[in-house]
């Protein structure tokens, strides 16, 4: 099935978001990159209201009167204020569509998904929270961290959660989102998590070391030097 990328390449019917950066040319011209630049440029707000842009398209080779099975929309985006999950929003002729989680009930600051589901965790409910990928409904959450969640890592069957307070990484069932065990402490905020087939990586503050677990049973196999 052929597809076709389309990416902004002029200002749409308005132009709301407050700020860009770098401030030169347009908004459209911070999210029109092939490749994602990240901190490069971008645009934002601190506004605690809805702001939006809109950005016109490039021309499609669509021809005329095809049928098109579907369409994606990406996005790159670091938030900090609104607690919630929100999928692109698509406007044609008026009609928006769209959809956002149910509010996750604090901020929000590590996610992870897979090929069905979205994976969220952070303050205040300190919970990681279930939901379909498709529509962004609400599955069901774990039982409490301890404290506030700052990584999420996943794969096959598990989901592995480290954070403040309790310092620990906790390793939970996905199909049930039931708690199975966790590390020892690591020493300090976990602000990263990483894993691979057989085992699990850790880092964060005071610490300030890489340590190595066994995904299996969670156990401590070593560290790295101080990174400083």
């Amino acid at each position: 099935m052929p597809t076709e990328i389309l990416r902004p390449n002029a200002a749409g019917d308005y132009t709301n978001i407050a700020y860009r950066f770098p401030v030169e040319s347009e908004h459209w011209d911070k999210v029109d990159e092939e490749s994602p630049d990240d901190d490069t440029t971008y645009v934002y707000t601190p506004s605690t209201v809805q702001q939006k842009d809109a950005y016109n398209l490039q021309e499609t080779a669509i021809p005329g009167g095809s049928t098109i099975n579907s369409v994606m929309a990406y996005l790159r985006i670091r938030g900090l204020a609104q607690p919630f999950l929100r999928l692109a929003g698509v406007e044609t002729e008026g009609a928006k569509v769209g959809n956002e989680s149910p509010n996750y009930g604090g901020t929000i600051y590590a996610m992870a998904i897979d090929n069905t589901h979205v994976y969220a965790g952070g303050m205040t409910i300190q919970t990681v929270r279930k939901y379909l990928k498709s529509n962004l409904s609400y599955i069901d959450q774990t039982v409490s961290y301890g404290g506030t969640i700052y990584a999420i890592a996943v794969d096959d069957t598990h989901i592995y959660v480290g954070g403040y307070a309790t310092r620990t990484v906790r390793k939970y069932l996905k199909a049930d989102l039931s708690y199975i065990d966790q590390t020892v402490n690591y020493g300090g905020t976990i602000r990263a998590i990483a894993i691979d087939d057989t085992h699990i990586y850790v880092g964060g503050n005071t610490t300030n070391a890489v340590r190595k677990y066994l995904k299996s049973n969670l156990s401590y196999i070593g560290e790295t030097v101080s990174y400083g």
